[in-house]
């Protein structure tokens, strides 16, 4: 289906599982994952420590999938549209840290509330603050190596009627990444609320180490 991509399935409890290869014989390093549900996306979950992680690639995992409430750590879109971005990187290193210390890989995926989907939606000048954070975040992490880290640009994004300005806005956000992150992958996930129609729908960018994601939930009721 939809040849030329490579797809991520992020599983609704299980995290993302990354394709063997891109498609074109190319391994792709992250393989089996687990999500790391709510850590720094929910402010009432208690955080991990380093036997956790050492549980986890015990367990046999490769990645964990890592979501960060921009909010919850001092950023807001209206301030990063003037160019001021705060954001408290401290506990997002620690957590990176710790996991590449038991040999895990990391997918770094910001994964905000729905007001914040909304904004950026609705409004171009948050569009481009959220280009911004991750202008911020590229540059933060720029050093680590290529092969342990990847980016998830934006979890469950909507965009329900309008799929081409999404196409457009991921477009925007993987060139002012480039310069930055050349070899980092960056995944985009699927508009329609990570559906897989919403996947259907999607130009795929020219770029050849994006990886596309959708959630699985059928059925709901299980």
């Amino acid at each position: 289906i939809l040849t030329g991509f490579a797809l991520v399935a992020a599983l609704a409890a299980v995290g993302p599982a990354a394709a063997a290869d891109d498609g074109q014989g190319k391994a792709v390093p992250f393989r089996r994952g687990v999500n790391l549900s709510n850590w720094m996306s929910d402010s009432q979950r208690q955080p991990l420590q380093d036997g956790d992680f050492a549980q986890i690639k015990a367990a046999g995992f490769d990645h964990v999938r890592v979501p960060v409430n921009p909010e919850f750590l001092g950023f807001s879109l209206n301030e990063a549209a003037t160019g001021r971005v705060l954001f408290d990187f401290r506990p997002v290193d620690e957590a990176i840290g710790l996991a590449m210390a038991n040999g895990l890989k990391v997918i770094l995926d910001i994964q905000p509330s729905e007001g914040f989907l909304d904004q950026v939606e609705q409004d171009a000048r948050s569009e481009a603050g959220f280009i911004e954070l991750w202008r911020r975040v590229a540059d933060h992490f720029k050093l680590d190596p290529p092969d342990a880290l990847a980016f998830e640009i934006l979890n469950a994004p909507k965009y329900q009627d309008d799929v081409q300005r999404y196409s457009d806005l991921m477009g925007e956000i993987v060139a002012a990444l480039r310069p930055i992150i050349p070899k980092h992958t960056l995944i985009v996930d699927a508009p329609r609320g990570d559906s897989i129609e919403g996947l259907e729908a999607m130009t795929p960018l020219r770029d050849p180490n994006v990886l596309y994601a959708f959630h699985f939930y059928e059925p709901v009721v299980f």
